[in-house]
């Protein structure tokens, strides 16, 4: 009697939803910075402050990007690991997660001031806006070498990967450098939302199994 392999077709569903939350991370993050850099077109110090003395539709948004950027960090570590035996980049995608997570952590500035006095936050203003700044910057750079690394890690291993993984490692290194220049980030705003795709299409495609040592 031929038994069925029931386990094939959940392997091929393993990365769906991956694949899904890429692709609406790929929508969803030039919404958002697009909003954010024209209501900042009056300053950057003016547009901070203005944006964490309330809790706004805008601040649920950033919330909901960071946690699925961390999502689809884990899952491509663990899609690495599982399809392509590829374990070298373990250590930059934890980085880039807890980059990610203290990003995420200036949202509890909004919280702090939702809740404070008037009083209380004209006192601490300039040092809040100062550490808000200091931390976007902060974890721009620090994203901006760890993706360039990640992508240099990737294309050295071209020749065993397949071709989706090349253009995904080729749009991080784009991605990489226009962050480490801080000027021209706002190009991230197209190069990072392609990369997402790439990703969103390796997440969904069929495994294949390439043995990297």
């Amino acid at each position: 009697m031929n038994q069925i392999n029931w386990s094939k077709p959940m392997q091929d569903y393993d990365y769906l939803w991956p694949g899904i939350a890429a692709a609406l991370l790929a929508f969803l993050f030039p919404v958002y910075w697009l909003s954010e850099f024209l209501s900042g077109i009056d300053g950057l110090s003016q547009s901070v402050s203005h944006n964490i003395q309330t809790l706004s539709l805008s601040d649920a948004i950033f919330v909901v990007l960071a946690l699925l950027t961390i999502y689809v960090y884990l899952s491509l570590r663990r899609i690495l690991n599982d399809q392509l035996n590829f374990k070298k980049v373990d250590i930059l995608i934890y980085l880039m997660i807890a980059v990610n997570i203290i990003f995420l952590s200036t949202i509890f500035f909004d919280i702090w001031t939702s809740i404070a006095s008037d009083h209380s936050f004209r006192v601490v203003e300039p040092t809040l806006v100062t550490l808000a700044i200091a931390i976007g910057v902060g974890s721009l750079i620090v994203a901006g070498i760890l993706d360039i690394l990640l992508a240099i890690i990737l294309l050295r291993s071209s020749t065993e990967l397949p071709l989706i993984w090349r253009v995904f490692a080729v749009l991080t290194l784009v991605q990489g450098v226009f962050e480490l220049s801080v000027i021209f980030h706002f190009v991230v705003i197209i190069v990072f939302p392609a990369s997402l795709m790439v990703l969103a299409a390796a997440f969904l495609r069929k495994p294949e199994s390439v043995e990297l040592v």
